[in-house]
Protein backbone atom coordinates (compact mmCIF):
# COMPACT_ATOMS: atom_id res chain seq x y z
CA UNK A 1 0.00 0.00 0.00
CA UNK A 2 1.19 3.70 -0.69
CA UNK A 3 1.83 6.16 2.20
CA UNK A 4 1.14 9.19 0.31
CA UNK A 5 3.84 12.20 1.48
CA UNK A 6 1.40 14.68 3.34
CA UNK A 7 1.13 17.82 1.46
CA UNK A 8 -0.02 21.40 3.27
CA UNK A 9 -4.02 21.84 3.21
CA UNK A 10 -5.46 24.47 1.28
CA UNK A 11 -8.88 23.77 1.80
CA UNK A 12 -11.79 21.26 1.85
CA UNK A 13 -15.09 20.46 -0.53
CA UNK A 14 -18.00 18.32 -0.76
CA UNK A 15 -17.99 18.69 -4.64
CA UNK A 16 -16.18 20.02 -7.87
CA UNK A 17 -14.88 19.89 -11.09
CA UNK A 18 -11.66 17.27 -11.16
CA UNK A 19 -10.03 20.08 -13.59
CA UNK A 20 -10.58 23.39 -11.65
CA UNK A 21 -9.51 21.44 -9.08
CA UNK A 22 -6.21 20.56 -10.33
CA UNK A 23 -6.31 24.62 -11.04
CA UNK A 24 -6.33 25.45 -7.81
CA UNK A 25 -4.40 23.03 -6.57
CA UNK A 26 -1.16 24.42 -9.11
CA UNK A 27 1.27 21.72 -7.55
CA UNK A 28 0.38 19.19 -4.79
CA UNK A 29 -2.96 16.84 -4.89
CA UNK A 30 -6.98 16.48 -5.21
CA UNK A 31 -8.05 13.49 -2.72
CA UNK A 32 -11.71 12.27 -2.86
CA UNK A 33 -12.81 10.18 0.23
CA UNK A 34 -16.04 8.21 -0.05
CA UNK A 35 -17.08 5.62 2.52
CA UNK A 36 -19.31 2.97 1.45
CA UNK A 37 -20.31 -0.45 2.36
CA UNK A 38 -17.66 -0.41 5.41
CA UNK A 39 -15.35 0.55 3.00
CA UNK A 40 -13.43 3.48 2.79
CA UNK A 41 -12.46 4.50 -0.53
CA UNK A 42 -9.83 6.77 -1.48
CA UNK A 43 -8.88 8.57 -4.65
CA UNK A 44 -5.74 10.84 -5.21
CA UNK A 45 -4.57 12.79 -8.50
CA UNK A 46 -1.72 13.98 -8.49
CA UNK A 47 -1.07 17.55 -9.88
CA UNK A 48 1.98 19.75 -11.11
CA UNK A 49 1.51 22.90 -12.86
CA UNK A 50 -2.21 22.51 -12.83
CA UNK A 51 -1.75 19.80 -15.07
CA UNK A 52 -2.75 16.07 -13.94
CA UNK A 53 -0.12 14.01 -14.03
CA UNK A 54 -0.65 10.69 -11.67
CA UNK A 55 -3.54 8.81 -9.64
CA UNK A 56 -3.75 6.05 -6.72
CA UNK A 57 -7.32 4.63 -5.74
CA UNK A 58 -7.66 2.56 -2.99
CA UNK A 59 -10.69 1.06 -1.31
CA UNK A 60 -8.38 -0.15 1.73
CA UNK A 61 -9.06 -3.50 1.59
CA UNK A 62 -8.81 -5.14 -1.57
CA UNK A 63 -8.12 -3.11 -4.26
CA UNK A 64 -5.07 -0.95 -5.52
CA UNK A 65 -4.70 1.01 -8.90
CA UNK A 66 -1.88 2.92 -9.94
CA UNK A 67 -1.91 5.45 -12.99
CA UNK A 68 -5.16 4.70 -14.23
CA UNK A 69 -7.17 7.33 -13.05
CA UNK A 70 -10.89 6.12 -13.93
CA UNK A 71 -11.63 4.23 -10.25
CA UNK A 72 -10.52 7.80 -8.92
CA UNK A 73 -13.45 9.78 -11.79
CA UNK A 74 -15.53 6.73 -9.92
CA UNK A 75 -15.77 7.77 -6.71
CA UNK A 76 -15.77 11.91 -7.78
CA UNK A 77 -19.91 10.82 -9.14
CA UNK A 78 -20.74 9.92 -5.52
CA UNK A 79 -23.15 12.60 -3.71
CA UNK A 80 -21.57 12.14 -0.39
CA UNK A 81 -17.72 12.58 -0.80
CA UNK A 82 -14.90 14.38 0.96
CA UNK A 83 -12.93 16.48 -1.23
CA UNK A 84 -9.59 17.57 -0.16
CA UNK A 85 -7.15 19.56 -1.71
CA UNK A 86 -3.32 19.55 -0.65
CA UNK A 87 0.13 22.00 -2.03
CA UNK A 88 3.01 20.00 -2.62
CA UNK A 89 6.70 22.01 -2.69
CA UNK A 90 8.37 20.88 -5.62
CA UNK A 91 10.51 19.02 -3.06
CA UNK A 92 7.79 16.97 -1.92
CA UNK A 93 6.69 16.59 -5.76
CA UNK A 94 9.95 14.81 -6.77
CA UNK A 95 10.24 13.01 -3.72
CA UNK A 96 6.86 11.36 -4.14
CA UNK A 97 7.34 10.79 -7.71
CA UNK A 98 10.80 9.03 -7.18
CA UNK A 99 9.02 6.54 -4.30
CA UNK A 100 6.11 5.75 -6.35
CA UNK A 101 7.29 5.92 -10.08
CA UNK A 102 3.93 3.28 -10.86
CA UNK A 103 1.47 6.62 -9.68
CA UNK A 104 3.03 8.65 -12.31
CA UNK A 105 2.86 6.55 -15.11
CA UNK A 106 -0.85 7.03 -16.81
CA UNK A 107 -2.83 4.23 -18.05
Amino acid sequence: MIKVVEGELIRTLDDGDLENLASEVKTGYVLILVKENGKLHEGYVFVDDGRIIGSYYTDNKSTEVCGDIKPVLEILKYEDKIIELYGYTKDKMNLMKWLYPEVFEKK
